[in-house]
């Protein structure tokens, strides 16, 4: 290299061994972080691939709502999950008298109305969670997909079935009418 003469590469890499060692990287570090191991899969995969799991999307993101306190100093939160404050500088054009200016709306069936604009703590927040078990879940079927996991050859096999004769003779409804039934009175005495 110090001559100033390019060096080639005589081989290419193998995607087969690249997403052998990811799959056994992710299962190396996946209990101490398994958002990034899922996400290095996703990053290995094929364009189209990748695309058919963001596809998936409704299977692994859970939307979630969660209330967020302001603070008031350390340890002190403001409002409570079912009275939270809210603030209304000037009520007059919402048709609230003073007393209702400072008080949450609230729905017809009692619950608090999270869409009231004046709420200032608890708030309502929409998030969108990953459920990295169904994500990694996704990812490994679209690996599959791809011919990029295992190695599975089908092959059909004709099984024949034995299937005993059947006798023509009816089966007997009551014990008296089965061959070889002896009546109790005729059965010789054990000695």
């Amino acid at each position: 290299m110090s001559d100033g003469i390019p060096t080639k590469f005589k081989e290419k890499l193998d995607m087969s061994q690249i997403v052998f060692r990811q799959i056994d990287r992710g299962n190396m570090i996946a209990s101490i972080d398994q958002r990034t191991s899922t996400f290095q899969k996703k990053i290995n995969l094929p364009l189209a691939a990748k695309e058919w799991v963001m596809d998936q999307a409704d299977r692994f993101e859970e939307p979630l709502e969660i209330l967020v306190f302001k603070s008031a100093g350390p340890g002190v939160t403001l409002g409570y999950e079912n009275d939270p404050i809210v603030w209304n500088d000037d009520h007059s054009d919402m048709g609230l008298s003073s007393e209702q200016g400072f008080t949450v709306n609230h729905k017809e069936d009692g619950e608090v109305d999270w869409n009231d604009k004046r709420i200032v703590s608890p708030y309502l927040k929409k998030e969108t969670r990953i459920n990295y078990d169904e994500f990694d879940e996704i990812i490994m079927e679209a690996y599959e997909h791809n011919g990029l996991t295992w190695n599975l050859d089908t092959e059909l096999v004709k099984v024949d079935t034995i299937v005993p004769a059947m006798s023509d003779k009816k089966t007997p409804l009551l014990k008296k009418d089965m061959p070889g039934y002896v009546k109790e009175e005729e059965k010789e005495p054990e000695l």
